[in-house]
């Protein structure tokens, strides 16, 4: 039986951000990793959030970039 390992918020949001040890970590796993629809929605919220506050603000393009980019990886 293959294992799956559930990754909450604070996890994923770590991984994403490039946390050495927690990278390392979800590396080892590989790709028995899972997340619920709860983080699926934390995430969405979130990057929907920025690109609402940002997208009006052509100084900030690099910054709405980076949420529509973000927001691409989750579907």
């Amino acid at each position: 039986m293959d294992i799956i390992w559930v990754l909450d918020t604070d996890h994923l949001s770590l991984i994403q951000r490039g946390y050495p040890n927690v990278k390392q970590r979800s590396d080892e796993i590989g790709s028995g990793k899972a997340i619920t629809v709860v983080t699926l929605e934390e995430q969405m919220k979130g990057w929907l959030n920025l690109i609402n506050r940002y997208n009006d603000q052509p100084s900030q393009s690099e910054k709405l970039i980076l949420a529509y980019n973000c927001l691409t990886l989750l579907g």
